[in-house]
């Protein structure tokens, strides 16, 4: 339980009695509230805490809540809003951690009118209300298998990071300077999304547009490529897309932002046909606060370290939705280089070693 709880003066019948307030949701605001969803599921499920406490105070019971229980009952609320004013429940279940949250969220409502329409709850039922939201929320990630398929995620993220960051250093081996050119290539909206029975052939389709792309790429469709990372994600509001890192000689290349627009085109025009699009990162370094791409030379250790604190660690997060329907589909893709000799790299190869015990698993 955790140590300190607040009490929870705002009645959770004056949340509801007046029904829903309709809100509107825009794209980012949904965006957020998935990540806000996610940060508070895994609050809840990785701990033993209740969250809700009943306790004695001037002669009454009364309600104490943590602050992630307080979250969660947000949270509850604004997804039921949601899917009651958007309809969209169907396409928020295929995320797996989403559809746990739904279904509590869901129990969540039911009780709660029930406990309603007997008059007014007590400190008491709305203590076990709570605690039995939270029991659904982990009787769900038992019972599905989402806790163990967190922990494979997790074991992922760790290797790939590993082999990620041993990579770059190996291209800073080989090159005093590197350009680094981010782009995600998306497909028009409502593209794929709504598809979740053709899931599979789907992300079959992605993984065959992507390497056409790198067919290209590789024949020097531009030239001075040196490296390359790319990983295939879906979002339940964007459906499939891909995260680019491209790596080019910085001694022979420059104009960066040209670079990525030149391959967001191909991906357009040529890859898939008019039904994809491109977001162009490097177009958008100013607002960087911790700048990561661009051109990096080997001995920049800050902006290196924005590189793999920030760039390539983004790139190796593991996808729940794709690691839920397609466990075993391969969507993290990245080149390879041979190690030059140890005694010709000793005084650069350090940066990894050095930087890894500062990157947060």
């Amino acid at each position: 339980m955790e140590s300190v709880y607040k009490d929870f003066e705002l009645e959770w019948i004056d949340e509801c009695e007046g029904g829903f307030s309709e809100p509107v949701f825009s794209r980012e605001e949904e965006k957020h509230l998935r990540k806000k969803i996610e940060v508070v599921f895994w609050k809840v499920v990785s701990s033993d805490d209740t969250h809700f406490e009943l306790v004695e105070k001037c002669g009454c019971e009364k309600k104490y809540i943590s602050e992630t229980g307080r979250r969660l009952m947000d949270l509850i609320k604004k997804i039921n809003d949601l899917i009651y004013c958007s309809n969209l429940s169907s396409r928020y279940e295929v995320d797996p951690v989403l559809r746990i949250f739904i279904q509590a969220a869901r129990q969540y409502e039911d009780d709660y009118q029930l406990l309603l329409s007997a008059g007014k709850p007590s400190a008491r039922q709305l203590v076990a209300l709570g605690k039995h939201i939270v029991e659904i929320m982990r009787e769900g990630c038992r019972e599905w298998g989402v806790d163990d398929l967190k922990k494979r995620m997790d074991k992922g993220v760790y290797q790939r990071r590993a082999s990620l960051y041993s990579y770059v250093d190996s291209l800073f081996d080989r090159h005093a300077k590197l350009l680094f050119v981010r782009v995600d290539l998306h497909y028009r909206r409502g593209y794929f999304v709504g598809r979740e029975d053709f899931f599979s052939e789907d992300l079959a389709r992605v993984k065959a547009d992507w390497d056409a792309l790198y067919v290209e790429l590789k024949n020097d469709f531009i030239s001075n490529l040196v490296g390359h990372v790319a990983k295939i994600e879906y979002g339940v509001l964007k459906g499939f897309h891909v995260h680019v890192l491209l790596v080019f000689d910085g001694s022979k290349r420059r104009a960066d932002v040209r670079i990525a627009d030149m391959i967001g085109r191909y991906w357009s025009d040529k890859v898939t046909h008019g039904a994809g699009y491109h977001f162009n990162c490097n177009s958008k370094k100013a607002e960087y606060r911790y700048l990561g791409i661009g051109a990096i030379h080997r001995s920049q250790k800050e902006q290196r370290g924005h590189l793999y604190k920030y760039t390539l660690e983004y790139l190796v997060k593991s996808d729940i939705i794709i690691s839920w329907f397609c466990p075993r589909e391969r969507t993290y893709f990245r080149g390879w280089v041979k190690r030059l000799e140890r005694k010709q790299t000793a005084s650069v190869n350090g940066f990894f070693s050095d930087f890894a015990d500062q990157v947060l698993i």
